[in-house]
Parts: C-alpha cells; structure tokens; sequence
C-alpha cells in the first residue's frame, strides 16, 4: 500500500489550528497515512498462512468455507506521529464505510448479533506478511464495541474511539493500530467494511483526532537576532492585520517552522512547512490572534532567527 499524505501545504497532513485555544485536528486515512490487512482462520483452505495485505475489504466474519470453520479479522493502523508526545487527546472518531464491491456480500446477522470490538494492537506487525498464524497480539484495555447493524449497508461514521487513541499516544511503545473483530465469534456473522486499498478515497476508513499539545513557554534566552541586513527570514507586512507573508532563503531543502510567542511567553502559533533550496515563501493567517506584539522564532536546519511580529 502507498503512503501519500494528505496535503495542505504541497505535502503535510490535513491539519488545522485554533490559535487561542492551541487546539489541532488531524485526519488520517490507511492509503494515505497508514495501513492496513486482513487475517483469515481458515487452516483447510490454506489461508490462516497467507498474507491478505493489499485487499480492498476491511472485515470482521465468522463463516464456513466447504464446511470448514472460517474466520476473518482486520487490522488497521494509522500514523500517529504527527500528535506531539504529551498532547492532550480530546476527541478521536473513526469512520468505516460499507463495502459495496466485494465478495464477502453484505452485513449479516441473521443467526445472533453481529456486534464487533476494536481491540489496541500491542505488537507491531507488517502490512505485506502479517497472517493468522502470526498475528500480533491486542488489549481489551478500553477495547471499543460497535453496535450490531441496522441495516445491510449500512456505514458506521464517527464511532468513538478516544481512549484507544489515547492510550497509543500515551504509550507508543505497546501501540500498533486497532484490531476489529466480532464480539462474537459464532458462525454467520458479518460485519463488511472497505479497506484504504478500496479504489474510492471516500469509502476508506478515516480517522480524525482533536488535541491540545502540550503548553510551551518561550525560553527565557530567548532574543531578537539578525540584523535587517543579515536576514533571510522576513515577515511582511509587519505590522499585519489578517495575514503577514513569511519568506525564507534557505540553503537546501528540508523543513521551516514558525513559532508565535505572546508577551507572556505563551506559544500561541506555530506551523512548518517544507522548504527548498533559494527563495520560499508561504501566507501566514494571523486574524485569530489578538491584537498586539509577538516574538517570531523561525528556525530551519541552517538558520535560527528571531523577530517582533505586530498584529493591528
């Protein structure tokens, strides 16, 4: 599976930020930022060793193949690591949709309850080999139940899933992604889902998480440095009023960040961006922010620079 990211800039994340609150929201998508697979039990067909990694369904299944017992989990992982370590998780949904071209028909439940758990995957394990036999293990540690379905079609938008994404956050080291199966693993039950290799963007599972990152100061050391002169970085306009243009003479390529500081200390803003060699430049929305003087802290692998930005 690919990892293209989805992008705001020419390539980031789907990001957004309320300065005053410094609250961000990420949404993620396997295909994009993640991955994902299916394991299947069934040892006479020759399946609970083969690897089901590039399939476009996302399933939980209890069945029979030729009368032997077959069962079908899924497992899911999307890329956390853009959620600052210490972030405070705040709301976390995640939305799977109907898989309307697949083999595996339609969500069923005729002999008992089709309901279904997301369990936190605790070992780490691999897209292109991952299979019955050496699946990872997973936690009931705030496991999440989806409700049995209403209909055969039907799609599951914005299930909660805070805690889950807030134990991975809080302890990346024993968190790899969610594995979905049914709370009951009793013959003829399903639950149909698209994977992030379905062929339409929209079916694919998303993920979207609110946080606050964790409350930083502006260093007591911290000074204005370069002269007019010396500069490459420049704000402009300054003073601003709904937005100042940020420019950046870069040696190589790589990445800028911008950093706002309040006359208390507080960071207020903060954004990056990928730079390349010579002459980069990106607008800044700064409408949000209250009236008045910041500190500008911009940094790349070269340069470090410090300046007084004024919001009218």
């Amino acid at each position: 599976m690919k990892t293209i990211v989805l992008a705001t800039f020419s390539i980031g994340l789907l990001f957004s930020v309320n300065p005053l609150q410094g609250q961000s929201t990420i949404t993620l998508q396997p295909g994009t930022a993640g991955k994902d697979a299916e394991i299947f039990s069934c040892v006479p067909c020759g399946y609970s060793t083969r690897n089901f990694g590039n399939i476009g369904d996302l399933c939980a299944v209890s069945w029979t193949n030729n009368g032997n017992s077959s069962k079908i989990r899924g497992l899911i992982q999307f890329d956390l690591s853009s959620i600052p370590a210490g972030s405070t998780i705040n709301d976390a949904r995640l939305s799977l949709y109907y898989n309307p071209n697949t083999d595996e028909g339609k969500h069923f439940k005729y002999f008992g309850n089709n309901s279904a758990l997301l369990q936190r995957i605790t070992q780490n394990w691999n897209e292109s080999t991952v299979t019955w036999n050496n699946q990872p293990a997973t936690t009931t540690q705030n496991q999440v139940v989806i409700p049995s379905s209403t209909s055969s079609t039907q799609d599951y938008p914005n299930i909660n899933v805070t805690n889950l994404i807030r134990d991975m956050v809080n302890n990346p080291a024993a968190s790899f992604g969610m594995m979905l199966k049914l709370q009951y693993e009793s013959h003829f039950r399903k639950l149909i889902f698209a994977s992030g290799d379905y062929s339409v963007a929209s079916k694919r599972p998303k993920l979207t998480v609110t946080y606050t990152p964790p409350l930083r100061t502006m260093p007591e050391t911290l000074e204005l440095t370069a002269k007019p002169s010396q500069r490459r970085v420049f704000l402009e306009p300054n003073p601003a009023v709904n937005e100042t243009k940020l420019s950046v003479i870069s040696e190589k390529s790589g990445a800028a960040s911008i950093q706002l500081f309040n006359l208390t200390g507080q960071l207020v803003f903060e954004k990056t961006l990928a730079v390349t060699a010579g002459n980069n430049s990106t607008t800044l929305a700064v409408n949000s922010l209250p009236k008045g003087i910041y500190i500008a802290k911009i940094f790349t692998e070269t340069i470090s620079e410090t300046q007084r930005l004024v919001i009218e």
